[in-house]
């Protein structure tokens, strides 16, 4: 019996070894939100269709699979099954091969039937979820124990590896589960006591240790992005090729704020290759979500909302500091795109369009040819962190191209997830599908409040800041780490078990709401914001060397933390277009930080201290004033007035001037001085 055991164990582990499995998790395994209308979900895909070309998801018809839930726990444990977790969305191509292909084989689902509980997850609903169980790209396979912690396996060399894998043929999904099932029945005495002990290691490794902020951490960064450059193809990295939004958004800071022309380069390089690429759709607009090839081909044919919005706000970026003519005219397509594509019927936009088929056959025909058959289907759930981002790129886009379209579209978005899928007191919930589903995410209070912010920026309705400054408090009272001053991924519940009890604190999202209590700071005299947001960022700067480009939002938000805001003071004065196109100027400000207040006499909590409210009050229409610590420049009553005394005396950085690329200079303060000065601005020529 011993040998047999042994003989079992390392037949599963060659196996798992062979399909590719990861090693016990690292800092990329995350947490989950709350289960809240986890029950209510189509563990299959879309529950019902509406808006256009739209359609329900092909099941497996013969595997009975159960959502996640606390109930799916208690069945696995009274039954002593391990747990197999189907990770992938509807909209994926190769999960419907998987559904179409291996689940409907009669060996497959009978074993899934007789030895597992069979659990199917849409992370789209659920990123929770995946993150703390996927084990690379979807679609994805994951052994769970009913405690709710992975199955580890013992490989042949003696150390533990996960029991994951990804696409399988029927034969090999086969063969894995009867030997993952073999191996859980003759050592389930001894599982749980060794899981225990990986989850003790893993708990360890994941302590974080604070290490003061200085400029070392964008240049780290920095330096990383020119590392990784494809000097042949451009992008970062070699193969498989994604449009990285956040490493480009880097790139245009670093080019805003220090002059650096290699990131300028840079930055336009990848963002030319990927226009030019089979990524971009010619015929339709919009890209693809990944090229498998180095050189930007074979692209898996799916155009998602979020990848595409955030791209959106990357590419208006880059035409704000860089002015590229042809940048504006692909800012435009991308935007006409999303909201051609996306936008839904009854309000939001929704989260993808399928590719059709394993090859994508609909967008590798022509315009012409197109018209003759049917498009792929669109998905029309509606996820709140990723209209959020399409928000805040129409939002970019209107700053970048002056199109009122845009802005109108962006505050739709808002006025639709605020009427929807706000929650009380945790926030909002995570989508949208005939009622508010999945309250608790980070994600989704972090990315509305970016929203709404911009949305404050750019129109200066108080509503906007009133509702981020709810949210930002939802963040701080329920989403704070027990132990570190950071922020956890879900609204921590007591029920939860296993590995979707233990608290994520996510690099990316703690740098972005650190950025967002920064600019809350600014625009609201709230200073401890400022202390919380660097205390946070403290946490992530020690492990910066192991996150590389990965790194490129702490890099952002350090940048921010050490710099002090200039804020523009916009008066409306009953001049609302003048006012607006005021607004817009701060966008194409370089060299500092710069974000837009505004000043309404009428208002019931008026912010502005006398002295600036004397000198907007100098000029009866539309007026600015730039302020920057005690010292205040206006009014100025044009965009042309802002930009010619913004050109003369905001600093540049040692970087900007000695024309060093990926050198993030120290900014040293400027001197306070003890009396406010004002400067009037400059006549136009």
């Amino acid at each position: 019996m011993r040998r047999r055991t042994i003989f079992t164990a390392l037949v599963a582990a060659a196996l798992l070894l062979s399909v590719g499995v990861q090693l016990p998790a690292t800092e990329r395994e995350k947490s989950a939100p709350l289960e809240t209308g986890a029950e209510a979900e189509d563990p299959a895909g879309e529950p019902r269709s509406s808006g256009p070309a739209m359609e329900r998801t092909v099941r497996a018809p013969a595997v009975a699979w159960r959502t996640w839930s606390m109930h799916m726990l208690e069945v696995a444990e009274k039954l002593d099954r391990p747990i197999f977790l189907y990770l992938t969305n509807p909209w994926n191509t190769m999960g419907r091969i998987m559904d179409a292909n291996t689940f409907s084989d009669p060996r497959v689902w009978a074993t899934l039937r007789d030895l597992y509980i069979p659990v199917r997850v849409d992370v789209d609903r659920r990123p929770d979820i995946k993150e703390r169980f996927n084990a690379g790209a979807l679609p994805s396979i994951a052994i769970v124990m009913p405690s709710g912690e992975s199955l580890y396996l013992k490989s042949p060399k003696g150390s533990y590896i996960r029991a994951a894998g990804s696409v399988l043929p029927a034969g090999e999904l086969y063969n894995y589960l009867r030997s993952v099932a073999d191996y859980y029945r003759d050592n389930r005495s001894i599982l749980d006591l060794k899981i225990e002990d990986i989850v003790r290691r893993f708990k360890r490794d994941q302590n974080l240790f604070s290490a003061p902020l200085d400029y070392a951490v964008v240049r780290t960064v920095a330096n990383a992005l020119r590392e990784r450059f494809d000097r042949t193809y451009s992008g970062f990295g070699l193969d498989p090729k994604v449009p990285d939004a956040q490493t480009l958004l880097f790139c245009w800071q670093l080019v805003r704020l220090q002059g650096d022309p290699q990131a300028r380069d840079l930055g336009l390089r990848t963002l030319r290759a990927i226009w030019d690429s089979p990524l971009h759709d010619e015929v339709e607009g919009g890209v693809f979500r990944i090229a498998m090839e180095r050189d930007w081909t074979k692209p898996r044919y799916e155009k998602v909302l979020d990848v595409n919005a955030r791209l959106l706000e990357a590419m208006a970026e880059g035409l704000l500091v860089t002015g590229e003519r042809w940048l504006e005219r692909a800012v435009r397509e991308q935007a006409n795109f999303l909201i051609e594509r996306f936008a839904h019927p009854q309000g939001g936009f929704m989260r993808a369009q399928g590719s059709g088929d394993a090859f994508g056959s609909y967008f590798q025909l022509s315009r012409r040819k197109r018209r003759k058959v049917e498009p792929p289907p669109i998905f029309p759930l509606r996820i709140v962190s990723w209209n959020a981002h399409a928000a805040t790129a129409l939002l970019r886009a209107y700053q970048a191209t002056g199109e009122e379209r845009y802005r109108d579209e962006a505050l739709g978005i808002l006025e639709f997830l605020l009427g929807t899928s706000k929650a009380g007191s945790r926030g909002m919930a995570h989508y949208f599908d005939e009622r508010a589903q999945m309250v608790g995410l980070l994600t989704d209070q972090v990315s509305t409040a970016r929203a709404l912010l911009d949305a404050y920026q750019v129109t200066g309705n108080p509503l906007y800041l009133l509702e981020a400054s709810s949210l930002v408090t939802a963040v701080r009272t329920f989403y704070r780490d027990e132990t570190t001053p950071t922020f956890v991924d879900r609204f921590q519940d007591p029920r939860l078990r296993g590995a979707m009890r233990r608290p994520d604190r996510d690099l990316i999202e703690n740098a972005e709401f650190a950025l967002v209590m920064l600019d809350l700071s600014a625009l609201t005299g709230n200073n401890m914001l400022v202390g919380e947001a660097q205390q946070t960022l403290e946490m992530f700067a020690d492990q910066v060397d192991s996150y590389g480009t990965y790194a490129a939002p702490l890099a952002r938000a350090v940048n921010h933390a050490l710099r002090r805001p200039v804020r523009l003071v916009v008066r409306k004065g009953g001049q609302h277009e003048q006012a607006l196109a005021l607004a817009r100027q701060a966008a194409r400000m370089r060299h500092r930080w710069v974000v837009v207040d505004w000043f309404d006499a009428r208002a019931s909590v008026v912010r502005v201290d006398p002295d600036e409210r004397a000198l907007l009050e100098q000029s009866e229409g539309a007026a600015a004033l730039l302020v920057d610590g005690r010292e205040r420049i206006g009014p100025l009553s044009s965009a042309e007035d802002i930009q010619q005394v913004a050109g003369a005396w905001l600093p540049r950085t040692p970087s900007a001037e000695s024309g060093a690329s990926f050198h993030a200079g120290v900014e040293k303060p400027r001197a306070e001085r003890p009396t406010p000065q004002t400067r009037p601005a400059r006549s136009r020529p």
